[in-house]
């Protein structure tokens, strides 16, 4: 597998639960202007809802241009210490097969606050192939996308930068969404942009401009032909299609690939 010149950029945005899900509200409304942007622009992104079929939105965001791709957030009140792996398998299996039901096909699935690791033969019983870390814990992730467990070939990813910036390092303050996501683009080979729902919509209007000049920075390497955008589960698919035929060539870097646990 030959690596490739070009940069990567993955993107996952969560919406946490929420009752404006449920009915029309500032929160819904936002995002569903924010997948309308990511439509216009043509750049995929993850997007993760705890339960995928009890929304509308997910439905709506996959008509969107550019290849979206919908994902599970795993919940503590599911799956957390206080939970059973009875009641984990149960709750994954409703959300990932009613959301098959509507014709959402999840893939990846993102823990808030708790482990799962323990669980990847549920995972694969249900052909996840991510696991996406969202927790902001002051690291920057190397490389994104590293394989779990080679026996089972669940693939990690992990954050590189998060919109906006939880860290408050002199002058962070004042820098722009553009500048900060053009900055970590020029310094590093990978990233991993992870938009952070509840804040961006505390200002909704003014971070959707922000986020536009963003997509158009996105849009402009793209079609340069100096950075590839996909979502974490179209990479690893990419990337076990490679497994399976040495003989085929990555159009993104190399993968690290960690021993089996």
């Amino acid at each position: 597998m030959r690596p490739s010149r070009r940069k990567l950029l993955l993107i996952s945005i969560d919406c946490p639960v929420d009752q404006s899900f449920d009915s029309p509200g500032v929160q819904a409304g936002f995002v569903w202007q924010l997948a309308g942007l990511f439509g216009s622009f043509g750049v995929p992104a993850g997007w993760n809802f705890s339960d995928p079929a009890a929304t509308p939105l997910a439905r709506q965001i996959l008509r969107q241009p550019g290849g979206q791709r919908i994902g599970v957030l795993v919940e503590p009140d599911w799956a957390g210490p206080s939970a059973d792996r009875t009641q984990f398998a149960r709750q994954l299996a409703r959300r990932v097969e009613s959301a098959a039901e509507r014709g959402i096909h999840v893939r990846s699935i993102t823990p808030r606050g708790v482990d799962v690791r323990q669980h990847l033969d549920l995972l694969v019983r249900h052909k996840l192939a991510v696991i996406r870390w969202g927790e902001d814990d002051g690291k920057s992730a190397a490389e994104p996308l590293q394989i779990c467990s080679q026996r089972f070939g669940i693939w990690e990813a992990r954050v590189s930068v998060h919109l906006p910036s939880h860290r408050r390092w002199f002058g962070c303050l004042n820098r722009s969404h553009r500048s900060i996501l053009a900055g970590h683009l020029a310094r590093r080979k990978w990233n991993h942009l992870v938009l952070d729902l509840p804040s961006l919509a505390q200002d909704p209007q003014r971070n959707l401009k922000a986020l536009a000049r963003c997509l158009a920075l996105v849009q402009r390497q793209v079609a340069s032909g100096s950075l590839v955008c996909l979502t974490s589960e179209q990479l690893a698919e990419r990337f076990n299609a490679v497994r399976l035929n040495p003989g085929r060539s990555a159009v993104v870097p190399r993968p690290h690939f960690r021993p089996a646990a």
